[in-house]
């Protein structure tokens, strides 16, 4: 993102976890879905579950594979039936082998999932491929954006997005981390996102929006 802007609704308790508001865009997973293949399928999508999660342990985890497929037992303690999993996503590219590594992985108690959005529409668009025959991941894809556009966004407590993002939407509190590139309309956006308070993170004393 070119800027960031952090929105919150008041809560009591620990604080939440924060989620990242962003738009899943099918032509990367168009791409992604185009090397869903052996190894390098595995990669993939370990690379895209590394990057929704913390402590997903990528390299750890391909080496317990391998190892699994040589007949080793390296890993076994760590990943458990995860491996077995990812034997099965390295001999073929079903979708139900990368729904249950990405679900394993949530699931799995070192792990920390913070794109939410991200994470829970990828495994819509594999499971709505898998049960509706897609041709295309892009398109299983498209159909769930377009009825996260008609039902509306599900946003955690605690929300980091651009103001592309967050148009329309309202929260207690607005913390804006201020960018040169911010536009008056990105601003306007902005601030009028919290109905209890806003804070501005700048250098500058006084903000004069891009053109």
């Amino acid at each position: 993102m070119d800027f960031i802007v952090e929105f919150y609704e008041t809560a009591s308790g620990n604080c939440p976890v924060r989620d990242f508001m962003e738009e899943l865009n099918a032509s990367d997973p168009d791409d992604f879905a185009a090397v869903l293949a052996g190894l390098r399928g595995l990669k993939k999508i370990l690379d895209f579950i590394s990057a929704c999660m913390t402590g997903a342990e990528k390299t750890a985890f391909l080496n317990a594979v391998k190892s699994c497929q040589g007949g080793g037992r390296r890993g076994a303690t760590n990943f458990g039936k995860l491996i077995t999993i990812g034997v099965a996503v390295v001999e073929g590219t079903a979708d139900k082998a990368l729904l249950d590594l990405m679900q394993g992985f949530h699931h799995k108690e070192a792990t920390r999932l913070f794109r939410k959005e991200m994470f829970f529409a990828m495994g819509s668009a594999l499971q709505l491929r898998s049960t509706r025959n897609f041709d295309t991941l892009a398109d299983a894809i498209w159909e769930v954006q377009n009825r996260i556009r008609h039902v509306g966004r599900k946003m955690g407590k605690r929300s980091i997005g651009s103001t592309l993002l967050v148009k329309g939407l309202e929260f207690d509190h607005a913390v804006i981390i201020h960018s040169d590139n911010m536009t008056r309309k990105d601003w306007y956006v902005a601030l009028t996102r919290a109905t209890t308070s806003v804070t501005i993170l700048s250098p500058l004393q006084y903000i004069v929006p891009s053109k």
